[in-house]
């Protein structure tokens, strides 16, 4: 039986991080160095692996055991507690628009200043570090101006823009690339194979070869939103290309979050309900579509943006006269959404938001 088996897996070594190979190797000879700034900042877009990369240069700083080719043991109280997510050690790891606010700039940087309690070094893993508050920012750069060894920073980004460049040029940085459809295949069979499952034979063969490609496929060069419709569809056994298909389109994409920008954008509420409604989740559509509208204010002031495919749409979205009522919108969605916030709730939000701004709702 697999309907209730849980598949999410994360690499645990530097050679299982699979299509980041100028990052891992890097880092990787840097573990067997022992050889770390005091700040690494990696970017990239969603979904490629930078999370896992922050967690295994964590576990490689502080691992007890470290093995000559730069793993880390992966048994020892440190290494446990963050492949556990526990953080329960000197390793801690922060949300960038949650932790990052100005009430905890003080808190911040007495924790910076204190000496590890437990392991060799104090380590901060801070997502979304663009989203730092000011106040925040300017604390993190006044402790690199004067860096202290036992302390190290590991900086999380989809919107490199979004970092002062005095705090950039104090980090080394790694930049994390789109995966191709080849590279999410091999992380999806790798993680068949580590759950035992590549050779269930409840699996039809047809999906191991054909349906992984269709998710591949459809990710957008995320290995998490591949591994998301995965899980699904294991779980739920299915199989077949049209229940495949089926599941892809509930998988929250950047690419459905900026066709619901565009929707809500233009007025357009049959298509914002035909087309987006439902198939996103509710937390990840509000937190990319603002992310979204962040990088686009961004290319505004500075006219550069983060991927240069990517410069056309938020050419599109700032020029909209509508723009700033939808920014305005995703600024208070974002600071009042809670993980289990109603789908109804939102489109009561997007309502208000035309009638407020007297804006067009053709359909």
């Amino acid at each position: 039986m697999i309907s209730n088996q849980t598949i999410r897996y994360r690499a645990k070594v530097f050679s299982d991080v699979l299509g980041q190979p100028q990052v891992t190797t890097i880092l990787k000879q840097r573990a067997e160095k022992k050889d770390w700034p005091t700040a690494t900042l990696l970017y990239g877009p969603t979904g490629t692996g930078k999370t896992t990369v922050a967690y295994l240069m964590a576990m490689a700083i502080n691992c007890r055991s470290l093995l000559p080719d730069g793993n880390s043991c992966l048994v020892c109280p440190s290494c446990r507690s963050i492949i556990d997510e526990t953080f329960i050690r000197d390793t801690q790891r922060l949300k960038g628009d949650k932790d990052g606010g100005k009430g905890d700039v003080q808190e911040f940087l007495m924790e910076a200043d204190s000496r590890p309690l437990y392991d060799k070094k104090r380590i901060f893993i801070i997502e979304e570090s663009d989203q730092l508050s000011t106040a925040a920012k300017n604390s993190l750069h006044t402790i690199l101006e004067s860096p202290k060894k036992h302390v190290h920073f590991i900086l999380l980004s989809m919107v490199p823009n979004g970092i002062p460049k005095s705090l950039k040029d104090r980090c080394q940085t790694s930049i994390f690339n789109p995966l191709g459809v080849k590279d999410i295949m091999d992380i999806l069979r790798s993680i068949l194979e580590k759950n035992n499952l590549w050779t269930d034979a409840s699996i039809p063969k047809e999906f191991k070869l054909k349906g992984l490609g269709m998710i591949a496929s459809a990710s957008s060069g995320s290995a998490r939103d591949a591994i998301q419709t995965l899980e699904q569809c294991i779980m739920g056994s299915f199989f077949t290309p049209e229940q495949i298909q089926e599941n892809i389109e509930k998988i929250s994409s950047e690419q459905t979050i900026e066709q619901m920008l565009y929707f809500l954008l233009n007025g357009k509420k049959e298509d914002f309900y035909t087309k987006v409604s439902g198939k996103c989740d509710l937390a990840e559509l509000i937190k990319f579509g603002y992310n979204i509208i962040a990088r686009a204010i961004i290319y505004k002031a500075t006219e550069e943006a983060d991927y240069e495919s990517k410069e056309k749409d938020y050419k599109a979205l700032v020029s909209s006269p509508n723009f700033g009522a939808l920014a305005n919108l995703f600024r208070q969605l974002s600071a009042q959404t809670i993980p289990y916030l109603k789908f109804g709730d939102f489109i009561l939000s997007v309502e208000d938001y035309f009638q407020a701004w007297k804006l067009p709702m053709r359909g």
